[in-house]
């Protein structure tokens, strides 16, 4: 087995668990107090890999890197919000539509074609998503279409569209520094953007206290297994091809679903399992 396929599968099943402790810490905290008090956390984490973080790095890629943390912290926000309002096993199969928004993006900026491929895994992918937001029931088959008018259904639309060109990019960097050197940068930016943003906006400092006091432990137990799956995905794309890559990663939405059932009790576990393998059916017809 290649490397970067050890690697990827670890990142998608440490996803999974993050994704877990995620869910846990947004029920007792709004989306910018979550993020506001998780992301300093997790650079306070990856400190203990401080001998092989390079802080003299060259200026473009540290500014190349606060624009990309620009977009990043943007596409978490509306992220979070998501998950916030919305169950994890309906949220983590939603995941698998980034790559559907790389091949757009890829097409309209990059000028690359769309072949009968990449329109079959499409297909797949809006026919799982379709199903997982259905009621499967007789007469209820187009409630689907009720969902669009839910802003966090858009909200989350809107952050994996951001994740696309967040993803992209992030391609582009890991040639020039470490993985342990972008998180390093990513996440000192990201606090940055989300201190700013809680200051001027909410409580600033207060929503770090109250974050803590209400959730630590699911803070942790979030930036501990994010950190963990970050290093193991920017280790896989360092070695092989992002299109190959973020689709094995998309792994971890299967992996979520089964956790949620498990210890968030959340229904229709067998319905949305079956509407997430459809969705990974098309990443994978996208991606070979």
């Amino acid at each position: 087995m290649q490397t970067w396929i050890i690697f990827i599968i670890a990142s998608a099943l440490l996803g999974s668990i993050a994704m877990l402790f995620k869910k846990k810490a947004l029920i007792k905290a709004h989306s910018a107090e979550y993020l506001l008090a998780f992301k300093p956390l997790e650079l306070a984490l990856l400190l203990f890999f401080l001998p092989f973080i390079v802080f003299k790095a060259p200026a473009h890629i540290i500014l190349f890197i606060f624009l990309v943390s620009l977009l990043t912290s943007v596409a978490l926000l509306y992220i979070a919000k998501g998950y916030r309002h919305m169950e994890l096993s309906v949220v983590a199969p939603l995941h698998n539509l980034v790559p559907l928004f790389i091949i757009i993006i890829a097409a309209v900026l990059l000028k690359e074609s769309i072949t009968y491929k990449h329109f079959a895994g499409i297909g797949l992918l809006l026919v799982g998503t379709y199903y997982l937001e259905s009621e499967h029931r007789a007469g209820h088959w187009f409630s689907p279409l009720k969902q669009l008018k839910s802003k966090y259904v858009l909200f989350l639309l809107f952050g994996f569209m951001l994740s696309a060109i967040i993803a992209v990019s992030e391609k582009v960097i890991i040639s020039s520094v470490s993985p342990f050197t972008l998180l390093f940068y990513h996440y000192s930016f990201q606090s940055f953007n989300f201190l700013v943003l809680s200051t001027f906006l909410y409580g600033g400092w207060r929503d770090i206290i109250h974050a803590y006091k209400t959730s630590w432990k699911s803070l942790l137990g979030n930036a501990f297994f994010a950190n963990l799956s970050n290093l193991a995905y920017f280790f896989a794309i360092s070695m092989t091809f992002i299109s190959l890559a973020a689709p094995v990663k998309r792994l971890s939405s299967l992996f979520a679903i089964f956790l949620s059932g498990k210890f968030l009790k959340e229904g229709r576990i067998w319905h949305k399992t079956i509407a997430c393998l459809i969705m990974l059916a098309g990443v994978f017809i996208v991606a070979i």
